[in-house]
């Protein structure tokens, strides 16, 4: 008995190398982290300015 060749599923999108995946994953995080220190400074010179109000009375 000859077997069927079954086709070979296609890709639904191209298949992205291994370096291509780690330079999208540091891209995010690098975001990420830009977005946190932006949010962090904003934090301390809230709470610096409460300080300041604070030793003022």
């Amino acid at each position: 008995m000859a077997k069927a060749a079954s086709p070979k599923p296609e890709p639904t999108h191209s298949p992205l190398s291994f370096d291509e995946i780690k330079r999208d994953i540091a891209r995010r995080n690098e975001e990420s982290q830009k977005v946190a220190r932006q949010a962090r400074a904003i934090r301390e010179k809230e709470e610096i300015a409460r300080r300041r109000r604070w030793e003022q009375l």
